[in-house]
């Protein structure tokens, strides 16, 4: 990137093999298949017929239910793009063990975590790869 100073201005590039490429693109085939059983009614969001808009407008209204009626509150915003950027692969594999994910499956999430790797390209030339430890593309 032109003019940037800090590595966090940098965009990153993940290189993983063929295979695991591929295994990328069919997990979320077949994970489509059991999403909702996986998710709460009340979340906005990850399943085919929800948005997450919806949770924007609902908190909205609350929002001005509560300076209407003069309701104490406390609300929270999340950055859902830092999350995901530095959520610790060890949490995400004991979720996938507790949700009660097969060996098989888990093990292909593995695979894809730890084989990964980033690059920084310098005048359009990639340096040393570096090994990811945590975030979620």
């Amino acid at each position: 990137m032109s003019g940037a100073r800090r590595i966090g201005e940098f965009r990153l590039i993940s290189l993983i093999n063929h295979i695991l490429k591929t295994i990328s693109k069919i997990l979320p085939t077949r994970l489509k298949k059991k999403i909702s059983d996986l998710i709460y009614p009340s979340q906005s969001t990850y399943l085919h017929d929800r948005s997450i808009l919806d949770s924007v407008v609902s908190a909205q209204e609350i929002m001005i239910a509560c300076t209407k009626y003069n309701w104490p509150a406390f609300f929270l915003k999340l950055d859902f793009a830092k999350a995901f950027d530095t959520i610790d692969w060890s949490f995400l594999l004991k979720v996938l063990q507790a949700r009660s994910f097969g060996d098989r499956w888990y093990g292909w999430i593995q695979s894809l975590l730890i084989f990964g790797f980033s690059y920084v390209l310098v005048n359009e030339q990639p340096e040393a790869p570096s090994r990811c430890k945590r975030g979620l593309r």
